[in-house]
Order: structure tokens, then sequence, then C-alpha cells
């Protein structure tokens, strides 16, 4: 396709968030498998009779077709469909606040128009297993961000020291630049035995979250790394943790 030739193109996306524009218009920010993050400016969307009102809701999977010129940062959105609208996520605060979490994830470490089809994959997988989850939900925001970290290659060190290399045995730790690391290298935050078997267990599934319990510390622990490791503070993060707070009050 030539410099500034306008293409007609269709595919599926994750609605990532969303912005007014006008008092009819909003431009949505999608994540697709072969565009990796995109803008597309839905015109007349706010309209009360408009057939997109409500598809373009955050966390929604959807079919569109949209107009892609490589001389604009806004594509134009034509159409659009929701195939999943994740119900089950966003009929519950806990859900939709992790899920919250992974879609910020997203924002940060996928680039606009660059294929990004296995973190897609990932994200769609994760959304659609805690949309039915019926565990504990930051034990799924725990397995969750460790698969989508590691599909955008920014996975922590767990099998040995991420320092020496060594067998991790008494007095685990964690660093927030590489990950766990032996008793006897330096630490940003030492963890228990069982905090760490159960970072294990978390990655040594990668296709269904198992469960278990006690995910709080892990997730918060893996939070604090993608906050150190992608140099971005997580909205998302805070609203969990004062969730958190509200709970044990």
């Amino acid at each position: 396709m030539g410099a500034g030739q306008v293409e007609r193109e269709h595919t599926e996306a994750i609605v990532l968030k969303g912005v007014d524009f006008s008092e009819t218009s909003r431009i949505v920010t999608l994540i697709t498998p072969d565009r990796g993050k995109m803008a597309c400016m839905a015109k007349g969307v706010k309209r009360p009779k408009s057939p997109m009102a409500g598809v373009l809701d955050t966390f929604n999977r959807i079919d569109l077709v949209y107009t892609w010129k490589d001389t604009r940062q806004v594509q134009t959105l034509i159409e659009a469909n929701v195939a999943n609208g994740y119900a089950g996520i966003k009929g519950d605060l806990d859900k939709s606040s992790y899920g919250a979490f992974l879609l910020e994830l997203a924002l940060v470490v996928v680039h606009d128009n660059e294929p990004s089809e296995d973190f897609y994959i990932e994200l769609i997988q994760a959304l659609n297993q805690l949309d039915d989850w019926t565990g504990e939900v930051a034990v799924f925001g725990a397995w969750a961000t460790l698969r989508l970290l590691s599909a955008a290659g920014f996975a922590p060190m767990l099998s040995t020291c991420s320092t020496c290399d060594k067998a991790i045995e008494a007095n685990p730790g964690f660093a927030f630049e590489s990950g766990i690391v032996c008793g006897a290298c330096s630490a940003d935050q030492r963890i228990t035995v069982g905090e760490y078997k159960t970072l294990k267990a978390l990655a040594d599934y990668p296709a269904r979250c198992p469960r278990i319990r006690n995910g709080r510390s892990i997730f918060g622990l893996l939070a604090t790394y993608a906050t150190s490791q992608l140099e971005s503070p997580f909205r998302s993060v805070r609203v969990i943790r004062q969730l958190e707070r509200e709970s044990l009050g």
C-alpha cells in the first residue's frame, strides 16, 4: 500500500479504553492481532440511536471494519459488532479490577502498528478464563500477569537465582530487575518458601490457572515487578490495593 493510500480492513480487537472526542464521537484504543495497538475514531457513536452504542465499551471483544491510512495516527472505524462482552468480568468488581490491570499492561507493552498476535492470543485466553473464573481472583490475576509478561518478553526468572544461577533453597527473595534470587544474593524483597512455590506453580501452568490460594502477595510482587520493568505506574493496581484494604477493614 502506497503512502497516503486509504485501505479498508477487517479484523478483531479488544477495546482497551475510550475517550470522548466531541459531543457525538469517541476515540477508542484497541489491541488487534495484526496491527498491535491502534486508535480509531468512532464517529457518531454517542448518538442515542447509533448502531455502535455499547459496542465499544472497555473489555469488549469486537469484530470491526475500519479504514487504514499510513500517514494518520487515528484510523476511522466504519462498523463494529460485539463478539464477547465479558459480562462475568464487568459484573464483578474484583474481576473487573484485575482485568483492568491486564488491559493497562497491554496499553504499555504493545506498540502501535506492530503485529502482536502472540500477546493478543494470551490476552484473549486470560479474559475468557477470567470471565468464568470462580476461584480466588488475585491468584488468577497473578497467573495472567505472568502469562502476559512472558508473551511480551518481560518474564521474571524463576527457575534458579537470577543473579548467580544457583538453586533456590532457604530464604528466597525477589529482585525487581530480574526475578527470583537465592538467600545469598541481594533482594528487593524477601519472600517465603511457600510464596516461591506458588510463583513456580503459576508459571508451570501455561494453559489454565491452577486453583490455589493466597495470591494477593504474589500479585502484588508481580505488579511491582511490572511497574519496575516497564517504568510505568498502573492506576488499576492502586484500585486493587484500595479494595484489599477495604476488605480487611
